[in-house]
């Protein structure tokens, strides 16, 4: 009997080395990420973040595994991340930790495959912690970045988006490592270059300059003086089409001072409001204040979906236009606050 024995465990050892090599070309034979990545095309930024970040392994899920986990994974495409601020993929590279914070705000975990049909959410968790909002409205966005394509890969899909998502965390370590390292070349553009690079803020862009507000935030105050740094809380596209078109109309043609007034709502003058750390009440340009939260990414009742520099500040794009408590201004153009 102990002979038998002993003649078995070679024979169940190399049984086992042998599954054990099986497993590991197996895994090695993986569809993974960054091939899914070269597969769909215009995303050698990422691929090449992903890597620096080591979030690779994680994705392609790497490693002793109890279980096989999946993912949905939001890809920026190349042209979104040159849109980015000048200086600001050296900034997340020379913070591995908020590049890392950056990507893993663009992956979802899939537990269960719970998000296999996208469509029927309108927002969803990310591995960094904050969430993203989903619409369906004219194609499928994602904190109203445009979904231009999608591939599976062994553990999970890939959405090819046209926006790089920054949550708001990760916007404000950017603004301080920016600031520190490279603030000459955080941005070469004024307010409406910028806005008009975000590809969604149309809207604001043209209001701001029929309220011949552009070169105050640009910083040329009166007497030859500088005015800002700002912080701007800038309402997308959308969020003007929900407004309707009399009062729309009304505000940019018939009068500047109340235009001024509701855009100003939108304008604080100073970036001290990326420093925050809990929610509070700050006083705008228009003279009433603003509850700002930026731990849960939101202004009043509105949700924070990007950040962005410019030369002068720093702005917010938010999915709501937010309104002043003054009646008579609501009563004249035929708006009214949300209710709570």
């Amino acid at each position: 009997m102990i002979v038998k024995i002993k003649r078995t465990l070679p024979i169940l050892l190399l049984a086992s080395l042998a599954s054990i090599a099986l497993l590991i070309g197996a895994m090695g034979a993986d569809y993974g990420i960054r091939e899914a990545a070269k597969d769909l095309g215009n995303l050698n930024t990422f691929s090449a973040a992903i890597q620096k970040a080591d979030v690779v392994g994680t994705l392609n899920n790497e490693g002793l595994r109890l279980q096989n986990f999946t993912f949905v994974v939001f890809a920026p495409n190349d042209q979104a991340f040159k849109d980015l601020p000048a200086g600001t993929m050296d900034a997340l590279y020379a913070n591995n930790g908020n590049l890392k914070d950056l990507l893993n705000y663009h992956i979802l975990n899939n537990d269960d495959n719970k998000y296999a049909d996208l469509a029927r959410f309108t927002t969803v968790e990310t591995r960094e912690g904050d969430s993203l909002a989903i619409s369906n409205a004219n194609g499928m966005t994602i904190n109203g970045a445009n979904v231009l394509g999608s591939k599976a890969y062994d553990h999970g899909v890939v959405y090819v988006i046209d926006k790089v998502l920054i949550p708001a965390k990760v916007a404000n370590q950017l603004a301080k490592d920016m600031n520190q390292t490279a603030q000459s070349s955080i941005s070469s553009v004024g307010i409406s270059q910028a806005l008009n690079s975000a590809g969604s803020l149309n809207k604001l862009a043209t209001a701001l300059q029929t309220a011949d507000l552009v070169g105050w935030l640009d910083g040329q105050g009166t007497m030859g003086t500088h005015s800002g740094p700002f912080t701007i809380f800038a309402p997308d596209d959308n969020a003007f089409a929900a407004i309707p078109v009399s009062s729309l109309n009304n505000l940019m043609n018939r009068n500047e001072s109340d235009l001024q007034k509701l855009l100003k709502y939108h304008i604080i003058e100073k970036t001290d409001v990326i420093n925050m750390t809990a929610p509070g009440m700050i006083k705008t340009n228009e003279g009433e204040s603003l509850n700002v939260d930026l731990k849960n990414g939101t202004v009043n009742e509105a949700t924070i979906l990007s950040s962005m520099r410019y030369n002068n500040g720093v702005v917010y794009v938010i999915n709501t236009i937010l309104l002043p408590n003054d009646r008579d201004f609501l009563n004249k153009y035929g708006l009214s606050l949300p209710k709570p």
